[in-house]
């Protein structure tokens, strides 16, 4: 007679090793799958950690005969690059306009001379009281109080946008005066748009340069 007790217990043991088998391959490949990133990951220069070079969602470069403008059609925003200087797009939401003579030090990444103007555009899946529009509204009904900062609301484009200066030595390592930040709201988009410039002691060019740079950007 067929022993079927011992039928079903090879059955029984051929399908936990089958089992075990997939297992022990799937946590391999994991494993495989971890050292190849791992590696991948380890052989990036700084660089491509910080996606040099690549511009911000939505965001292109449109040259024209007179100059080079950045614009961002979703947004409804376009601003013209000063002319002879450079620009870089850096990690996923950052671009930086430099003046011909900038120059930073080798080892801190510090500036050293020069002028620099940094846009950042910020997406979000729900606005909070921080936001620009919140912000906004709060000063004008003189609820919104700062320290150490100069806040305004202005007309870029004939749209609202909010400019802070930030001074105090709280703030600033020594040899810095102050940054200025121009802050452009989205609503529509859940989005919003910042320029930001540092000034150093007795420096005016830059700050002559960021007030031209901000009659370039026009807002639809």
């Amino acid at each position: 007679m067929v022993n079927l007790g011992k039928i079903l217990n090879k059955k029984v043991i051929f399908v936990l090793v089958i089992v075990l088998l997939l297992g022990v391959g799937g946590f391999f490949w994991w494993q495989w799958q971890e050292y190849q990133a791992d590696k991948k990951f380890g052989e990036m220069t700084v660089g491509e950690l910080l996606n040099f070079g690549v511009l911000p969602k939505n965001f292109f470069v449109n040259e024209t005969s007179e100059a080079i403008f950045l614009e961002n059609k979703d947004l409804g925003i376009n601003f013209k690059v000063p002319e002879d200087w450079e620009f870089v797009g850096y990690m996923d939401n950052f671009i930086d306009l430099k003046s011909p003579d900038y120059e930073t030090d080798p080892d801190s990444f510090e500036r050293l001379k020069g002028c620099l103007i940094t846009m950042e555009a910020s997406y979000y899946t729900l606005f909070t009281s921080s936001n620009l529009i919140n912000r906004i509204d709060r000063i004008r009904k003189g609820s919104l109080q700062f320290e150490n900062e100069e806040v305004e609301v202005i007309k870029i484009s004939g749209k609202d946008v909010l400019q802070s200066v930030k001074k105090g030595e709280q703030f600033f390592k020594e040899g810095l005066k102050e940054v200025i930040e121009i802050g452009i709201p989205f609503p529509d988009a859940m989005a919003e748009v910042k320029f930001t410039t540092v000034i150093f002691e007795e420096e005016t060019k830059c700050v002559q340069e960021f007030d031209k740079f901000l009659e370039t950007i026009q807002i639809k």
